[in-house]
Protein backbone atom coordinates (compact mmCIF):
# COMPACT_ATOMS: atom_id res chain seq x y z
CA UNK A 1 0.00 0.00 0.00
CA UNK A 2 1.21 3.78 -0.83
CA UNK A 3 0.96 7.12 0.28
CA UNK A 4 -0.58 10.08 -1.52
CA UNK A 5 0.86 13.52 -0.84
CA UNK A 6 -1.77 16.41 -1.93
CA UNK A 7 0.40 19.61 -2.98
CA UNK A 8 3.51 19.68 -4.75
CA UNK A 9 4.72 22.67 -3.18
CA UNK A 10 7.90 22.84 -0.81
CA UNK A 11 6.60 20.64 2.10
CA UNK A 12 4.83 18.20 0.28
CA UNK A 13 7.16 17.21 -2.01
CA UNK A 14 10.47 17.65 0.44
CA UNK A 15 8.06 15.01 2.78
CA UNK A 16 7.71 12.95 -0.95
CA UNK A 17 11.17 12.35 -1.03
CA UNK A 18 11.84 11.95 1.77
CA UNK A 19 9.64 8.95 2.47
CA UNK A 20 10.36 7.11 -1.04
CA UNK A 21 13.93 7.95 -0.24
CA UNK A 22 13.42 5.12 2.91
CA UNK A 23 11.98 3.00 0.09
CA UNK A 24 8.22 3.64 0.98
CA UNK A 25 6.10 3.83 -2.01
CA UNK A 26 4.61 7.83 -2.58
CA UNK A 27 2.45 9.10 -5.11
CA UNK A 28 2.13 13.22 -5.31
CA UNK A 29 -1.14 14.41 -7.33
CA UNK A 30 -0.45 17.67 -8.72
CA UNK A 31 -3.19 19.84 -11.26
CA UNK A 32 -0.78 21.97 -12.50
CA UNK A 33 0.39 20.82 -15.95
CA UNK A 34 4.04 22.81 -15.25
CA UNK A 35 4.64 20.73 -12.00
CA UNK A 36 3.99 17.25 -13.43
CA UNK A 37 6.67 18.05 -16.97
CA UNK A 38 9.24 19.40 -14.54
CA UNK A 39 8.61 16.10 -12.63
CA UNK A 40 9.34 13.87 -15.48
CA UNK A 41 12.24 15.33 -17.12
CA UNK A 42 13.99 15.57 -13.56
CA UNK A 43 14.03 19.72 -13.65
CA UNK A 44 12.28 20.45 -10.26
CA UNK A 45 13.68 22.75 -8.61
CA UNK A 46 12.31 22.82 -4.52
CA UNK A 47 15.04 25.66 -3.24
CA UNK A 48 17.78 28.22 -4.11
CA UNK A 49 20.59 25.18 -4.45
CA UNK A 50 18.23 21.82 -4.50
CA UNK A 51 17.61 20.60 -8.47
CA UNK A 52 16.57 17.42 -8.34
CA UNK A 53 18.67 15.45 -10.81
CA UNK A 54 17.85 11.85 -9.56
CA UNK A 55 14.03 11.09 -8.58
CA UNK A 56 13.78 7.95 -6.58
CA UNK A 57 11.77 5.17 -8.05
CA UNK A 58 9.46 4.64 -5.27
CA UNK A 59 8.29 8.45 -5.85
CA UNK A 60 5.28 9.24 -8.85
CA UNK A 61 3.40 11.99 -9.57
CA UNK A 62 -0.17 11.98 -11.54
CA UNK A 63 -2.41 14.77 -12.49
CA UNK A 64 -5.40 11.75 -11.57
CA UNK A 65 -6.70 11.70 -8.17
CA UNK A 66 -8.58 8.81 -8.49
CA UNK A 67 -5.26 6.59 -9.90
CA UNK A 68 -3.34 8.19 -7.33
CA UNK A 69 -5.73 6.53 -4.56
CA UNK A 70 -6.15 3.58 -6.19
CA UNK A 71 -3.80 1.46 -4.04
CA UNK A 72 -3.01 4.26 -1.24
CA UNK A 73 -3.42 3.35 2.52
CA UNK A 74 -2.98 7.35 3.67
CA UNK A 75 -4.03 10.63 2.44
CA UNK A 76 -1.23 13.29 3.38
CA UNK A 77 -2.79 16.82 2.48
CA UNK A 78 0.08 19.74 2.11
CA UNK A 79 -2.21 22.16 0.70
CA UNK A 80 -2.81 25.53 2.54
CA UNK A 81 -5.19 26.10 4.72
CA UNK A 82 -7.63 27.84 3.36
CA UNK A 83 -7.65 25.79 0.77
CA UNK A 84 -8.97 22.09 2.62
CA UNK A 85 -12.02 23.12 2.83
CA UNK A 86 -13.37 23.35 -0.92
CA UNK A 87 -10.61 20.15 -2.13
CA UNK A 88 -12.34 17.85 0.44
CA UNK A 89 -16.11 19.30 -0.63
CA UNK A 90 -15.07 18.60 -3.94
CA UNK A 91 -13.40 15.06 -3.68
CA UNK A 92 -15.63 13.42 -0.37
CA UNK A 93 -16.50 10.75 -2.41
CA UNK A 94 -13.33 9.61 -3.43
CA UNK A 95 -11.94 9.91 -0.19
CA UNK A 96 -14.73 7.86 1.79
CA UNK A 97 -13.14 5.77 4.31
CA UNK A 98 -9.49 6.99 3.65
CA UNK A 99 -7.60 8.28 6.62
CA UNK A 100 -6.11 12.05 6.28
CA UNK A 101 -2.81 12.84 8.02
CA UNK A 102 -3.31 17.25 7.63
CA UNK A 103 0.27 19.57 7.47
CA UNK A 104 -1.65 22.91 6.81
CA UNK A 105 -0.67 25.29 9.94
CA UNK A 106 -3.63 27.21 9.93
CA UNK A 107 -7.32 28.16 10.27
CA UNK A 108 -10.40 28.16 7.95
CA UNK A 109 -10.72 32.28 7.84
CA UNK A 110 -14.79 31.23 6.34
CA UNK A 111 -15.57 29.28 9.36
CA UNK A 112 -12.54 29.78 11.95
CA UNK A 113 -12.65 25.81 12.02
CA UNK A 114 -8.88 23.96 12.57
CA UNK A 115 -8.07 21.57 9.71
CA UNK A 116 -8.87 18.68 11.43
CA UNK A 117 -12.55 20.03 12.44
CA UNK A 118 -13.46 21.09 8.83
CA UNK A 119 -12.76 17.31 7.74
CA UNK A 120 -14.97 16.36 10.63
CA UNK A 121 -17.83 17.99 9.00
CA UNK A 122 -17.83 16.87 5.74
CA UNK A 123 -16.37 13.24 6.78
CA UNK A 124 -17.81 12.61 9.92
CA UNK A 125 -16.76 9.37 11.58
CA UNK A 126 -13.65 9.15 9.24
CA UNK A 127 -10.13 8.75 10.72
CA UNK A 128 -7.57 12.21 10.74
CA UNK A 129 -4.90 13.76 11.90
CA UNK A 130 -2.55 16.30 12.31
CA UNK A 131 1.23 16.45 11.57
CA UNK A 132 3.01 19.01 12.80
CA UNK A 133 6.28 20.49 14.62
CA UNK A 134 9.72 21.76 14.35
CA UNK A 135 10.37 21.73 10.74
CA UNK A 136 12.03 23.08 7.37
CA UNK A 137 11.11 21.28 3.87
CA UNK A 138 14.36 21.94 2.96
CA UNK A 139 15.64 19.91 6.17
CA UNK A 140 13.20 16.86 5.40
CA UNK A 141 13.94 16.96 2.09
CA UNK A 142 18.15 17.02 2.72
CA UNK A 143 16.98 13.99 4.99
CA UNK A 144 18.20 15.46 8.02
CA UNK A 145 17.30 14.49 11.21
CA UNK A 146 13.84 16.25 12.57
CA UNK A 147 10.94 14.94 14.96
CA UNK A 148 7.72 16.13 14.47
CA UNK A 149 4.22 15.48 16.32
CA UNK A 150 1.59 13.37 14.71
CA UNK A 151 -1.77 13.62 16.70
CA UNK A 152 -4.91 11.58 16.29
CA UNK A 153 -7.77 10.86 18.66
CA UNK A 154 -7.51 7.46 18.14
CA UNK A 155 -4.34 6.10 19.59
CA UNK A 156 -4.22 2.77 17.97
CA UNK A 157 -5.16 4.17 14.63
CA UNK A 158 -3.07 7.18 15.05
CA UNK A 159 0.24 4.31 15.98
CA UNK A 160 -0.45 3.00 12.53
CA UNK A 161 0.13 6.10 10.77
CA UNK A 162 2.92 6.95 12.96
CA UNK A 163 4.79 4.12 11.49
CA UNK A 164 3.62 4.60 7.94
CA UNK A 165 4.81 7.95 8.10
CA UNK A 166 7.90 7.94 9.90
CA UNK A 167 11.09 7.61 8.12
CA UNK A 168 15.22 6.72 8.96
CA UNK A 169 15.72 10.94 9.08
CA UNK A 170 11.86 11.68 10.13
CA UNK A 171 10.97 10.84 14.13
CA UNK A 172 7.11 11.16 14.80
CA UNK A 173 5.65 11.20 18.64
CA UNK A 174 2.18 10.56 18.81
CA UNK A 175 -0.43 12.71 20.58
CA UNK A 176 -3.96 12.40 21.39
CA UNK A 177 -4.40 16.39 21.57
CA UNK A 178 -5.15 17.29 17.89
CA UNK A 179 -6.55 21.30 18.51
CA UNK A 180 -3.47 21.96 20.49
CA UNK A 181 -1.28 20.38 17.93
CA UNK A 182 -3.25 22.27 15.27
CA UNK A 183 -3.50 25.88 17.43
CA UNK A 184 0.31 25.38 18.19
CA UNK A 185 1.15 25.14 14.87
CA UNK A 186 -1.16 27.66 13.22
CA UNK A 187 -0.45 30.82 16.04
CA UNK A 188 3.43 30.09 16.33
CA UNK A 189 3.47 31.62 12.55
CA UNK A 190 1.75 35.22 14.25
CA UNK A 191 4.46 35.58 16.90
CA UNK A 192 6.84 35.08 14.60
CA UNK A 193 5.91 37.65 12.20
CA UNK A 194 5.88 40.13 15.21
CA UNK A 195 9.36 39.06 16.33
CA UNK A 196 10.73 39.44 12.67
CA UNK A 197 8.81 42.85 12.75
CA UNK A 198 10.84 43.33 16.24
CA UNK A 199 13.94 41.76 14.75
CA UNK A 200 13.74 44.19 11.39
CA UNK A 201 13.13 47.41 13.78
CA UNK A 202 16.39 47.02 15.97
CA UNK A 203 15.13 46.55 19.08
CA UNK A 204 17.32 43.46 20.24
CA UNK A 205 17.21 40.12 21.35
CA UNK A 206 15.84 40.86 24.65
CA UNK A 207 12.76 42.14 23.02
CA UNK A 208 12.24 39.07 20.72
CA UNK A 209 12.56 36.87 23.23
CA UNK A 210 9.60 38.54 25.66
CA UNK A 211 7.66 38.60 22.45
CA UNK A 212 7.73 35.40 22.05
CA UNK A 213 7.57 33.83 25.42
CA UNK A 214 4.43 36.54 25.78
CA UNK A 215 2.80 35.38 22.82
CA UNK A 216 2.97 31.72 24.13
CA UNK A 217 1.47 32.43 26.87
CA UNK A 218 -1.80 33.53 25.26
CA UNK A 219 -1.08 30.63 22.64
CA UNK A 220 -1.98 28.15 25.44
CA UNK A 221 -4.59 30.43 27.20
CA UNK A 222 -7.11 29.86 23.81
CA UNK A 223 -5.64 26.21 23.60
CA UNK A 224 -6.89 25.52 26.78
CA UNK A 225 -10.15 27.99 26.36
CA UNK A 226 -10.82 25.22 23.24
CA UNK A 227 -10.45 22.05 25.04
CA UNK A 228 -6.88 21.17 24.46
CA UNK A 229 -4.27 20.11 27.08
CA UNK A 230 -1.84 22.25 28.09
CA UNK A 231 0.99 20.18 28.40
CA UNK A 232 0.66 20.01 24.51
CA UNK A 233 2.28 23.18 24.01
CA UNK A 234 5.55 22.34 25.77
CA UNK A 235 6.14 19.66 23.16
CA UNK A 236 7.39 19.62 19.52
CA UNK A 237 4.21 21.44 18.29
CA UNK A 238 4.05 24.05 20.26
CA UNK A 239 6.99 25.34 22.20
CA UNK A 240 9.40 23.76 19.88
CA UNK A 241 7.72 24.59 16.66
CA UNK A 242 7.63 28.19 18.02
CA UNK A 243 11.10 28.53 18.82
CA UNK A 244 12.23 27.51 15.52
CA UNK A 245 10.15 29.88 13.38
CA UNK A 246 10.80 32.54 15.19
CA UNK A 247 14.13 32.74 15.68
CA UNK A 248 15.38 31.14 12.45
CA UNK A 249 16.02 33.69 9.08
CA UNK A 250 14.75 30.77 6.89
CA UNK A 251 11.36 31.15 8.26
CA UNK A 252 9.12 32.57 5.83
CA UNK A 253 6.66 34.73 8.93
CA UNK A 254 9.56 35.70 10.15
CA UNK A 255 11.05 37.07 6.95
CA UNK A 256 7.67 38.76 6.30
CA UNK A 257 8.21 40.19 9.18
CA UNK A 258 11.45 41.61 8.95
CA UNK A 259 10.58 43.09 5.24
CA UNK A 260 7.54 44.50 6.70
CA UNK A 261 8.93 46.39 9.19
CA UNK A 262 11.22 47.89 6.17
CA UNK A 263 8.66 48.15 3.45
CA UNK A 264 10.39 45.73 1.75
CA UNK A 265 7.88 43.03 1.14
CA UNK A 266 8.88 40.65 -1.46
CA UNK A 267 7.90 37.38 -1.24
CA UNK A 268 5.24 35.53 -2.98
CA UNK A 269 5.05 32.05 -1.19
CA UNK A 270 2.32 31.47 1.00
CA UNK A 271 2.76 33.22 5.20
CA UNK A 272 0.18 31.40 7.03
CA UNK A 273 0.49 33.80 9.93
CA UNK A 274 -1.03 36.38 7.42
CA UNK A 275 -3.74 34.62 6.44
CA UNK A 276 -4.46 33.09 9.75
CA UNK A 277 -4.51 36.77 11.69
CA UNK A 278 -8.14 37.69 11.56
CA UNK A 279 -9.53 34.06 12.00
CA UNK A 280 -7.15 34.25 15.58
CA UNK A 281 -8.44 37.43 16.56
CA UNK A 282 -11.87 35.89 15.75
CA UNK A 283 -11.39 32.94 17.87
CA UNK A 284 -9.68 34.92 21.38
CA UNK A 285 -13.11 37.12 21.28
CA UNK A 286 -14.95 34.20 20.80
CA UNK A 287 -13.23 32.32 23.70
CA UNK A 288 -12.93 35.98 25.48
CA UNK A 289 -9.09 35.28 25.60
CA UNK A 290 -6.82 37.94 26.94
CA UNK A 291 -4.08 38.72 24.03
CA UNK A 292 -2.51 41.86 23.93
CA UNK A 293 0.09 40.47 21.60
CA UNK A 294 -1.18 38.77 19.23
CA UNK A 295 -3.52 42.00 18.78
CA UNK A 296 -1.04 44.09 18.16
CA UNK A 297 0.42 42.52 15.53
CA UNK A 298 -2.85 42.51 13.93
CA UNK A 299 -3.02 45.71 14.24
CA UNK A 300 0.47 46.64 12.34
CA UNK A 301 -0.53 44.50 9.67
CA UNK A 302 -4.11 45.86 8.97
CA UNK A 303 -2.19 49.46 8.72
CA UNK A 304 -4.48 50.58 12.41
CA UNK A 305 -0.94 51.28 14.59
CA UNK A 306 2.90 51.19 13.47
CA UNK A 307 5.14 49.10 15.17
CA UNK A 308 6.96 51.52 17.49
CA UNK A 309 3.31 52.61 19.02
CA UNK A 310 2.59 49.06 19.64
CA UNK A 311 5.44 48.20 21.54
CA UNK A 312 5.37 51.31 23.51
CA UNK A 313 2.10 50.10 24.05
CA UNK A 314 2.71 46.99 25.39
CA UNK A 315 5.61 48.28 27.40
CA UNK A 316 3.00 50.49 29.17
CA UNK A 317 0.43 47.54 30.50
CA UNK A 318 -0.47 47.37 34.12
CA UNK A 319 2.41 45.57 36.01
CA UNK A 320 1.00 42.25 36.89
CA UNK A 321 1.72 38.47 37.83
CA UNK A 322 3.45 36.11 35.53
Amino acid sequence: MSITIIGTGLFGTALALNLSSSGKSVTLWSSRENVRQSFKSNQMTLFDNIKLTKIPNTLNMTESLKTALVTTSVLIMCKSSQETSPFLEQNSLLLKNLPIVFCAKGIDSKNLLLQTEIDDKIRPGQVNAVLTGPSFAKDIAQEKPTALTLACNDLKKGAILQSKISSPSLRLYLSSDKVGAQLGGALKNIIAIGCGMVHGKGLGESARTALMTRGFSEIKRLGVSMGANQETFSGLSGLGDLSLTCNSINSRNFNYGIEFSTNSTTTNRTVEGYTTINSSILLMKKYKVDAPVIHSISKILNGHISIEKAIKDLMKRPLKLE
